[in-house]
């Protein structure tokens, strides 16, 4: 019906591009099946520490700042924190490990760019009481699956956490590159990424 109402009668078909912008328009804007097949999302599979480094350098991902988590920790992220379970998203922790609120958990997370280049050290936020940045710390693992000793740094004035994936496709360049690239371009404070790969490990049958 929507189709019919914008193209005349006896006029060619517009391009499937076309009608395909037309209804997502009218689609929720942050999550749909359309968006997913167009953002090449795939369904997850097991990934491994070298196919992990090997995707992030051919998306621009930093390498040296990319953690995983243990599979029961994976399980605890998916079912108690929001941000893990919609990824990409990005949670912000201020120096003192506490998390900020920079919009609501029903909201999208299109603002995040616009948040981390806004960010100073006087800048002043609600805090979360979901999680502290040390519960999630003291679970992070290496892409070995290895113990990390995490510490805060106190030339950070903040810490950026972002939860992405391999199989979220293009979402990684649009989403993930951009929250980092932000993060590093902030020249009115200090901001540490820190990137959660939220893939199946290799090797989680391995360590227990």
């Amino acid at each position: 019906m929507l189709v019919k109402l914008i193209i005349p009668r006896g006029r060619k078909m517009l391009p499937r591009v076309i009608v395909l912008l037309i209804i997502l328009a009218f689609l929720p804007s942050c999550k749909t099946f359309i968006l997913k097949s167009l953002y090449g999302i795939k369904k997850p599979k097991v990934e491994s520490e070298e196919s992990i480094l090997k995707y992030a350098s051919k998306k621009g991902l930093l390498q040296d700042n990319i953690f995983t988590l243990s599979q029961d920790d994976w399980t605890w992220a998916v079912q108690n924190i929001s941000f893990a379970k919609s990824i990409p998203d990005i949670m912000v922790f201020d120096k003192n490990g506490n998390l900020l609120k920079y919009r609501e958990e029903s909201q999208c997370n299109a603002k995040a760019s616009s948040f981390l280049l806004s960010l100073t050290k006087e800048s002043k936020f609600e805090y979360d009481s979901l999680l502290t940045m040390k519960d999630l710390t003291t679970k992070l693992k290496d892409l070995k699956g290895n113990n990390t000793s995490f510490t805060i740094n106190d030339s950070s004035d903040y810490y950026v956490f972002i939860f992405w994936a391999v199989w979220i496709g293009r979402l990684n360049k649009d989403h993930v590159k951009e929250w980092e690239t932000d993060a590093h371009n902030n020249n009115n404070c200090s901001i540490k990424v820190v990137k959660v790969n939220m893939d199946k490990q290799e090797w989680w049958d391995k360590k227990h």
